[in-house]
This record gives structure tokens, sequence and C-alpha cells, in this order.
């Protein structure tokens, strides 16, 4: 099993202090191993398909009610920042 943590400001356990949010995990023996997002069977893709629809995160959530804010905004902000870091 995989799993992925992001540090974050949106991570902080109410004292400041900075936790990690645990976002995408992949288990083989969990929707074939294709990634989800962690504690959930929400695959990742899920995520960026209601997006790249036009939906806004909320919608998404709402949706999904399994999966915090935290952890989705995690998601993409990694996204955000791989694809940012390939074009340095």
């Amino acid at each position: 099993m995989m799993s992925h943590s992001q540090l974050g400001p949106d991570a902080s356990d109410g004292g400041g202090e900075m936790r990690a949010v645990e976002t995408v995990t992949r288990n083989e023996h969990v929707l074939g191993g294709a990634p989800i997002l962690a504690n959930t069977r929400v695959l990742v893709r899920t995520l960026f398909d209601y997006l790249e629809a036009g939906d806004s995160l909320d919608r998404f959530l709402e949706h999904f009610p399994n999966v915090s804010r935290e952890q989705a905004v995690a998601v993409i902000e990694d996204a955000k920042d791989r694809v940012l870091a390939d074009s340095a």
C-alpha cells in the first residue's frame, strides 16, 4: 500500500501546530490499486473529473461527504506543485 501526506495551512490541529493531511493512497486490493482519497473509496480521478466538468469543489464535497475539504484541497495543491515543479 502507498500513502501520500501533505502539510499545509489547513492542516492545523487548532494549536498552530501543523499536522499531515493524508491525501492519497493506493492498495491493490481496493479499486484495483487506483489512487483514492485516503480513508475513502473515492477515486482521485473523480475529484478531477468534477472540476474538469466545471463543478465546484463544494458540489464534489456534497456528493462525497466522507472527503474533507482539507483533504481535497491538499490533493489539488499537490497536483499544482507537481506541475509547477516540472515546468521549473
